[in-house]
């Protein structure tokens, strides 16, 4: 069997549109909101998941 991978990429901003560095982002299932992964976002606001089936998901994120 071969598994098509993808990925998952974007950039957490504020209120002013300005990156939000080191913000905490989980990667949830859709159907029932479990982990599959998760990251923080680098320097810019940026993150990526890699190596994900395809499927629905939400993004969580949080930063203190």
């Amino acid at each position: 069997m071969i598994w098509s991978q993808n990925s998952i990429s974007g950039e957490i901003q504020d209120e002013a549109n300005q990156p939000v560095a080191y913000a905490n982002i989980l990667l949830l299932k859709q159907i029932d909101s479990v982990v599959v992964s998760g990251t923080s976002s680098d320097d810019f606001g940026k993150f990526v998941f890699n190596d994900i089936e395809k499927g629905n998901y939400i993004i969580k994120t949080s930063f203190i």
